[in-house]
Formats: C-alpha cells, structure tokens, sequence
C-alpha cells in the first residue's frame, strides 16, 4: 500500500489581546486648558458728575480665567480667591462660568474684583489645583501741573534731563514729547541727535538749538 500524509488541525498559538474600554477607567482631573497669565490686568473708568467721582466698570473688555480639566469620572470645578471659597453663582451680574468647565468670563469688573484667584478641579480620584491668578487693577498718578520751564543751552552742547514717571500699576513706559507752536499741540520727537533710555531719563539732546521749550507735563502711556 502506497504512504498516505496525515495533517492534524492545532489550535492557534497566536495571543488575543483583550479589549480595553479605557473611558471606564478611573482617572484623577488634569488640566488641559490654555495657560493663564500669572497677572491679569484690567481697568475701572472714572468719571465725574456734578463734582462727584463715580466709578464706570470697563464693560468693553472682558477678563477670562481659563480653567479646564480631564478625568473619569468628569471633574466639577470650585474657585477661591484669597484663599476662601469664591461663589461665582453670587456675582452672576458681572462674572459667568462657561458651561461643563471652570472657565471664568468677567464682564463688569470694579475694584473689589481684585485679589488671587485658584481653580480646583475635582472628581472620585483626587483633585486638581491650578496656579494661583493674580487680577489687578491699572492705575497710574499724574505728573505734577507744573508752569513749563525754559532751558538755554549753547549751541551744540549737550543738555540731559531726568523723568521721574509717577506711581502706577503696572510700571509705566514712559515716552517724550515737544509742545506745539499752538496751545494744546504736541509734536513726537524724530531725531537721531535726541535719544532716552527705557525710562526716559537721562535725556540728552545734541541740538542745533538756542534755546528749547520743555513742559514737565510728560505722557506715560501704559505698556
């Protein structure tokens, strides 16, 4: 009789990888939101009415506090500021709170508004705290309402002259300006022969004149 070749069937060796349905695991929050500025800014108008000073919220510019966090299950979200519980449902004339995250949206900010403002994020497994956020008001003082004072210097000797910007918040950048042949008129200075450091002082000038006009009455413009 001839040879007859017998196959026998195996079973697969190959290894089956059991499913993972990873939204069913547990995760504590992580913050996924944009990055916060460590000082956010913002300003309160005055203005006066019948010689009394009223405060105008800035209504044309909005303060948002990003807050944003992954987990399972979803995370809710709390504010302090200044350390105590910040209840945002207290102040819903002026602040709101995106909706399924901790964002902040300030719309009416006044002066009580300021102060150091955290998010936690918080589920079954832990939570997350975010870095403080530091909400200041811009301020800045007047320069003193001096008479303008007249200098003579030679001819082409140099003249320097010190500006001390006043008090603000936050620093001022400081810059110069001519006054204009009409009251009211200022000119900017465009000359290679007059420079000023970043505080605008010392400021010396090499210039072909006799005799310059200077009003200590500077602009500082916040920067």
């Amino acid at each position: 009789m001839g040879a007859h070749s017998i196959v026998l069937p195996f079973p697969s060796l190959s290894k089956v990888e059991p499913s993972i349905d990873w939204e069913s695991i547990a995760t504590p929050p992580r913050f996924v939101h944009d990055d916060n500025a460590k000082t956010v800014y913002y300003t309160v108008e005055k203005t006066v009415v019948d010689d009394k000073t009223s405060i105008v919220p800035d209504n044309l510019r909005e303060v948002t506090l990003h807050c944003l966090a992954e987990g399972n299950p979803k995370p809710s979200y709390k504010w302090r500021k200044n350390g105590k519980p910040f209840q945002v449902s207290a102040y819903s004339e002026k602040v709101v709170q995106k909706p399924g995250e901790g964002t902040l949206v300030f719309s009416k900010l006044d002066l009580e508004d300021a102060g150091i403002y955290t998010c936690e994020a918080t589920n079954d497994n832990g939570t997350a705290v975010g870095q403080p956020i530091h909400l200041e008001q811009t301020w800045i003082r007047h320069f003193p309402d001096d008479e303008p004072e007249i200098v003579k210097v030679e001819l082409g000797d140099p003249y320097s002259r010190n500006c001390s910007p006043p008090a603000s918040n936050p620093t001022a950048r400081v810059y110069w300006i001519l006054m204009g042949k009409e009251p009211g008129q200022f000119e900017t200075i465009n000359s290679t022969h007059i420079s000023s450091n970043e505080q605008a002082s010392p400021f010396p000038i090499f210039a072909p004149f006799l005799e310059e006009t200077h009003h200590p009455n500077h602009q500082a413009n916040m920067g």
